[in-house]
């Protein structure tokens, strides 16, 4: 990782530049790679109540790359917190759900094609009766925009039941959702994730011990929630 100060600016670009100038244009670029930071990571200012203070000394510190994209600010300023702040267990949940948010956004960027096509099964898919005899021949379709992160507190789960939970965050069309599954829905996500698609017979026989009603009732709930549709 590399740093920069922003006096040690100065001496390199003197030669061409009038030093009252290069000082004004580089404070300036500093003042609008703040407010972006500070724009894109408002999520963390609800528990961090110092991140602004963080923020400007990463700008001060933390060299921007060339062609760095906003996000991608963002997320090293979230790698260079953990290493130079010390987080509470809270706080740095925090931190992973901002982590995981940009993340998704990632995906979504370099994967649009998956990430259209699963929105159109989405929304192409009705609400289907709960009929047992049609459970094996039905196709299920796993969201393949998702990111798993552990969190620890309730800062951020204020409906969890059970800490440390696992949450998984995805895309419902241009927004960031997060959710906290059963662990029957943490299986069937796994093993749809592990094959793209299968058939309802095929998730009776990896969820052998549980009852097909109950199968059949965390699908429609997965559905409900966006990380499943019919194929």
């Amino acid at each position: 990782m590399s740093y920069s100060e922003s006096r040690t600016v100065l001496p390199s670009l003197m030669t061409s530049h009038d030093s009252n100038s290069v000082a004004f244009l580089t404070a300036g670029e500093d003042e609008h790679r703040c407010a972006r930071l500070k724009d894109q990571l408002q999520l963390l200012g609800d528990h961090l109540t110092d991140v602004d203070l963080w923020i400007e000394r990463f700008v001060q510190r933390v060299t921007a790359a060339e062609y760095d994209s906003g996000s991608s600010d963002a997320e090293r300023f979230l790698e260079w917190l953990r290493q130079y702040r010390r987080l509470s267990v809270s706080e740095n949940d925090a931190v992973c759900c901002q982590s995981a948010r940009f993340a998704v956004a990632t995906m979504v960027k370099l994967n649009p094609t998956r990430h259209l096509r699963f929105q159109e099964l989405r929304t192409m898919s009705q609400e289907f009766k709960r009929d047992l005899n049609r459970l094996p021949k039905l196709w299920f379709v796993v969201n393949p925009i998702h990111v798993w992160t552990t969190l620890r507190s309730s800062a951020m789960l204020h409906d969890a039941e059970v800490l440390p939970a696992q949450v998984i965050f995805y895309p419902v069309q241009d927004e960031v959702c997060h959710a906290v599954v059963t662990s029957l829905g943490q299986q069937l996500l796994r093993h749809l994730s592990e094959t793209g698609a299968c058939r309802g017979d095929d998730l009776l026989a990896v969820c052998r011990d549980e009852s097909p009603l109950d199968l059949l009732n965390v699908c429609r709930e997965l559905m409900s929630l966006g990380l499943v549709s019919l194929g």
